[in-house]
Order: C-alpha cells, then structure tokens, then sequence
C-alpha cells in the first residue's frame, strides 16, 4: 500500500441544524462514505470503464468483475483468475487461480496514485477551495455538485514520512506541476453526504479519470478461491519456464510471448 489509511475529515456544523457548507460537506465525506460498509466502485478512463468491483470501503477487501470475479482481494493476498484473456493462457488444467502477495494487484483497480477506497478516500478528502456548483443526479441518485482543488501538500503531511518520496513522484508523473497549480477535481455527493463520483483530468493530458461510488451496502464476498485451484506466482513461473522449453525443442518458443528472449518466464508479460 503506498498510501496512508482513511483519514477522516470531520468538522462541526456551525450552529444548530444549519446545513453544512461547501467545505464542510466535502470534509465529512470520506467518513460518511466509510460508515456505508460496502459499495460498487467504477473506475472510468475518458469516459469508459476501465474496471469495476465491490468493496469493503474500510479494509479494501473486494472483487473485481461482475457475476464471476476475475479479482479477489483477501486481506493477506489477490487472486487472479487465470482463464480469464487479461491474464495468459493457463498452462494446466487444474490451477485455475494465480496468488499474489498483497499489495500487487490491487493497484490495478483504483490506479493512478491509490490502491485501496480508504486511501481513495483520503486522497479525495484533501479538497480544498470547494465551491457547490450545482446538483443533478449520478445513476439516478440525486446529487450535489461541488467544484475544488487538491490540497496535496496537506495530504502528503498526513503520510509516513518514508512513503512522500515516492507519492510525489506518482504525483510528479500524473500532475507534472502540481506544487504551483493544484489539480482541479469535480465531487458529486448524495443526499447522506457520501460520495457518488469524482472527476479529475490528468495534468500530463493523458485523459480523464472517473470514480463512481453506487449500490452501497452491497454483499462483498471475499472467499478465496480453493487451494487446489491456487498457483503462486514462482510456481507458475517454473511452469511457464517448461513450456518455453518444450517450444523451444519444437522451434516454436516465439509463439508465446513470454517465451521470447532467451525464454525468460514471463518475459513481455507487461
């Protein structure tokens, strides 16, 4: 996990039962999103879904993919599935499921910057200059549009010192500049203060990200694949290695991907 826990951002409203301001309203909802326990995340790329899954929003545990996961993301570790065309062909019939240590793929599902909802949430809740900017309805729930910008230098502070290193060259490569011009992003949120979508356009012009928070209170059913069906990454590894050179024996190796360059296991998996 590169970045720190959920920080929760709550402020007192000022008076009694007075309606929360902009900043207020934004402030408190990570932790009011949090409090929902579980939800479908979409993750949208210039306006297509790259990935989408159900998470828990406080322990990032979840799955990816809709009625037959291809992802799912225990509290020790990430199995991936392996008939699935992102990932290569399996080479036996029985292993069906590729194990990794936690931490590896679950960048994959909320990239750039976060790994996890909480930390999505913290990332989120550094908005500052926040201005209500209208309301309007995210899959047809009723919202509230805010307009803000990043705080990131308030966000880094609340981090352990031996990850900022790395966190601003993350930020470096996605908003080149940012410590002069702080990135905007557009937050919707629902009637109960939590989050229903944020939009943030990548400083380096690559595109446009989108989060979509929906369906809270979803069931999250995190049960590992049986171990029978599990192959670790140095298990899978060995075998791929064989079939590189079974190919090899065949001059067939450059047929398979990974069997190009000296038929290096893995090799041009990327």
């Amino acid at each position: 996990m590169r970045l720190a826990p959920l920080v929760v951002f709550a402020l007192m409203l000022v008076g009694c039962g007075g309606a929360p301001s902009p900043e207020e309203a934004v402030s408190d909802t990570g932790a009011k999103t949090a409090d929902a326990g579980t939800a479908r995340i979409a993750v949208g790329f210039d306006g297509a879904v790259e990935t989408s899954g159900a998470f828990d929003l406080e322990d990032g545990t979840g799955v990816l993919g809709g009625d037959r996961p291809h992802t799912i993301i225990t509290a020790d570790a990430s199995y991936e599935r392996l008939s699935d065309e992102r990932t290569m062909t399996p080479i036996t019939s029985s292993k069906r499921w590729l194990k990794w240590e936690k931490g590896v793929l679950v960048a994959l599902a909320l990239d750039p910057v976060v790994d996890s909802p909480a930390d999505l949430l913290a990332f989120l809740g550094s908005a500052a200059e926040v201005h209500e900017v209208g309301s309007g309805e995210e899959r047809g729930e009723p919202v509230t549009r805010y307009s803000a910008v990043l705080d990131l230098e308030r966000f880094l502070a609340g981090i352990p010192p031996a990850e900022r290193d790395d966190l601003r060259a993350a930020l470096d490569d996605f908003w080149p500049g940012w410590e002069m011009t702080s990135p905007a992003v557009q937050l919707a949120l629902d009637a109960e203060g939590r989050l229903r979508r944020a939009d943030l356009t990548l400083g380096d012009g690559s595109g446009e990200l989108a989060f979509e928070f929906f369906e809270y209170g979803v069931p999250v059913d995190t049960t590992p694949p049986p171990a029978e069906e599990v192959v670790t990454w140095a298990e899978y590894e060995e075998l791929l290695r064989k079939e590189c050179e079974a190919l090899k024996k065949k001059g067939l190796e450059k047929t398979m991907p990974h069997c190009v360059g000296g038929c290096s296991a893995g090799e041009g998996e990327a």
